[in-house]
């Protein structure tokens, strides 16, 4: 069914028997193809509005759409165009990941001759080609979380959803994901990301929303909040030792150590031009990683905390 939006939440309110208001009058649009971030602290109502996006929640006042279908008169429809990645692992650890592959498909409505044909090509996807026979308990935690986005991309979902999807991973797997996502966005696939990592947010989304005590305090385009008003502190990880450091206009340089250098960029100064200067003089640059991003400092700007 074709809609602008993948997502239309208007008026959401959601009030628990004990008088709690965990959503208050949330509006949210979330535009087909975007990767959408959505921002807030413990207990700010993020889990709350995925559980009633994939219907595992009733909600109490308000109305919600999925890919133009509503998920109080259409809920099958609906549902059907969502994949949710939790953040607990929650598969069967004695299931082989085949059969978690074959159970996830079955419970969507697809054939056993549609699990077959796609099941393999998913696997390699997420980088666990040829292990389908291997346990679920004997998978590493990186493995398990693999596993779980595996099984949503299965099901080939117009919406997918992210729920802490890097948590307790790695730099190098987190970075892996962050590719694999960013590839899934751009074939077409909407994403919704909660994440605390703010430079995940900050790397990965167009679009942001921060939610906090269950209202909706700002959202827009990432590149027309009021995050350009902020410096960025960022950390160049290298490969090999650095022998001469390049410096730029706008730029605070300082050597951590050997293989890391730390930077302080005001708003306006590109980044890539100092990657540039920084392969010209014979570095080769491993990763890069932000202890404070411009978004973290937006975030506490917003919420005060």
């Amino acid at each position: 069914m074709a809609d602008e939006l993948a997502i239309d939440i208007k008026g959401l309110t959601k009030q628990y028997h004990n008088g709690v208001n965990a959503l208050s009058g949330v509006n949210l649009e979330v535009k087909q193809g975007d990767f959408f971030g959505l921002l807030g602290l413990n207990g700010a109502g993020k889990t709350t509005l995925i559980n009633i996006l994939v219907g595992l929640v009733h909600l109490s006042k308000g109305t919600i759409k999925v890919c133009g279908y509503d998920m109080s008169t259409q809920v099958s429809l609906a549902k059907s165009c969502i994949g949710l990645m939790p953040q607990e692992v929650n598969m069967n650890a004695f299931l082989t990941i085949k059969e978690v592959m074959f159970n996830h498909g079955g419970f969507y409505g697809l054939s056993r001759a549609e699990i077959s044909k796609r099941y393999q090509d998913v696997l390699a996807e997420v980088g666990l080609k040829s292990l389908d026979h291997r346990r679920v308990q004997s998978l590493s935690g990186g493995m398990k979380r693999r596993l779980l986005l595996a099984r949503c991309l299965l099901v080939q979902p117009k919406v997918l959803i992210l729920d802490e999807p890097t948590a307790g991973v790695d730099v190098e797997l987190r970075q892996d994901i962050w590719r694999l996502l960013q590839k899934i966005n751009q074939a077409g696939t909407t994403v919704l990301l909660t994440t605390h990592y703010m430079e995940e947010a900050e790397y990965l989304c167009k679009s942001l929303a921060i939610l906090h005590h269950g209202i909706i305090i700002d959202q827009g385009d990432q590149s027309q909040l009021e995050l350009a008003s902020y410096e960025r502190q960022l950390v160049v990880h290298l490969q090999e030792p650095i022998i001469s450091i390049p410096e730029l206009d706008g730029m605070e340089v300082s050597e951590v150590d050997q293989y890391a250098l730390s930077l302080r960029l005001s708003a306006d100064v590109s980044l890539a031009a100092y990657l540039t200067k920084l392969e010209n003089v014979g570095a080769k640059i491993q990763h890069i990683s932000s202890p404070t991003s411009r978004l973290e400092q937006y975030f506490r700007s917003q919420t005060g905390d």
